[in-house]
């Protein structure tokens, strides 16, 4: 394989927009002519950004460096001064060269997706129940409602 790299990081991406995670690339090794170079750094295009971004709910932003799963990647001088600085910023930045680390990312965020989806659920239902408890009648089916007449 001549880019096994690259080979691996658009397995990534396919496996991580298949989870319906929402992330992108940042094209910073690709070559270009001496021109487009100048513009593309003047447009902001900085050397050691992390391969992948992904975005989550709530404001999650994580970097994620892809390096050859043979073992044989290694982080530029580049590369390390951004992970420096995305993490002093607070934001989460991750090395993958194996398909491990990355399947428990993806677990890790779906976990929280169902258990934010349970809580929403748990909350809705705590209210109905209460508001029953004040409103007996309320919710209730007409249907099987007892109503008792005196007559006179």
């Amino acid at each position: 394989m001549r880019h096994p790299e690259s080979k691996f990081q658009q397995a990534v991406v396919r496996y991580l927009r298949a989870s319906n995670i929402f992330c992108f690339s940042v094209p910073n090794g690709t070559k270009l002519k001496i021109t487009q170079a100048r513009i593309a750094k003047a447009e902001g295009m900085t050397a050691g950004v992390s391969d992948l971004v992904i975005m989550l709910p709530e404001g999650r932003c994580v970097f994620a460096e892809l390096k050859n799963p043979d073992g044989t990647g290694r982080q530029s001088d580049n590369q390390k001064e951004f992970e420096q600085k995305a993490k002093s910023l607070g934001f989460e930045y991750y090395i993958w060269d194996s398909w491990t680390p990355i399947e428990n990312f993806v677990k890790e965020i779906k976990i929280a997706e169902r258990q934010k989806f349970l809580d929403e659920k748990i909350k809705k239902e705590t209210a109905r129940i209460r508001t029953m408890s004040t409103h007996p009648h309320r919710g209730q089916d007409d249907r099987f409602r007892l109503t008792v007449y005196h007559t006179g």
